[in-house]
């Protein structure tokens, strides 16, 4: 299981970073996890083809997260060379058929033309993917429908947190992770932001769930200059580090010390 950072930013437009988006290549499937505004774009920079994505995961509906997938719909229906073989799976919380419904009233060009588009609403429970599997835990963002997900392959966790406070169901979605990409939204000197979560609160939920990393993204261009990871280190005793565009984390299997060896590359 591989992760690239597409985008590690925020709503805020920046040049060091792209709004939230990432891929997980498992076996010879890519999945592609949130779609923030030039994460196409962002994949092919990282030498990713999305045309290969039969599987797209959303933790929330706030355009931060979605607005790629207007350009994406309208590729699929568009061009004859994105157009989807069979099916794309659609995975997010409750009320995701109604958003992607909706999207269609300002473009029209988004209703699937040739292919055809699985929703998947899923919270509790598995979904099984070839060899990989993925399940939604409900989280705190405001008052909108939000999840966190687990995923799971050869052994090996992922936990990403989507947009949440301090919350069980991202607790429970992260226990034992070897990897938590975790928002972190703001730094330990701001004060708190509803729905979204800070160095501290991030280490205690760390420890509590028992990650063996650390992965912090969402990041503000306000907290750019700010020791994040120094700041979750100061109750979590484990690995720490800010995602950055372009990153790939390669969740590989290789022990050391007991433990699971993440290579980090540029590309």
């Amino acid at each position: 299981m591989r992760l690239f950072v597409l985008g590690s930013g925020v709503l805020e437009p920046a040049l060091r970073r792209g709004a939230s988006a990432y891929a997980l290549e498992v076996g010879e499937e890519l999945l592609l996890l949130e779609m923030g505004p030039g994460s196409l774009r962002s994949a092919l920079a990282c030498g990713l083809d999305p045309r290969r994505a039969m599987h797209v995961f959303l933790s929330h509906f706030h355009p931060d997260h979605t607005a790629e997938l207007v350009p994406f719909l309208f590729a699929c229906n568009c061009s004859e060379a994105w157009r989807p073989v069979d099916s794309l799976h659609f995975h997010g919380p409750s009320g995701l058929g109604r958003f992607l419904d909706a999207l269609e009233t300002p473009f029209r060009w988004l209703r699937p033309r040739g292919w055809k588009r699985q929703i998947h609403e899923e919270v509790g429970s598995w979904f099984q993917g070839r060899g990989w599997r993925a399940r939604a835990f409900p989280v705190r963002h405001g008052s909108d429908p939000a999840i966190a997900w687990r995923f799971e392959s050869a052994g090996r966790v992922l936990c990403y947190s989507g947009d949440t406070a301090e919350c069980e169901g991202l607790v429970e979605a992260a226990r034992g992770a070897d990897l938590l990409l975790c928002e972190c939204t703001r730094d330990g000197t701001s004060p708190p932001l509803e729905g979204h979560l800070g160095p501290d609160e991030i280490g205690h939920l760390a420890t509590l769930a028992g990650v063996a990393r650390v992965v912090l993204t969402h990041l503000a261009p306000a907290s750019e200059e700010a020791d994040l990871p120094g700041q979750v280190q100061q109750s979590y005793s484990g690995p720490v580090e800010r995602a950055e565009d372009g990153m790939a984390l390669d969740l590989s299997g290789a022990l050391a010390c007991g433990g699971l060896s993440l290579r980090a590359t540029e590309g």
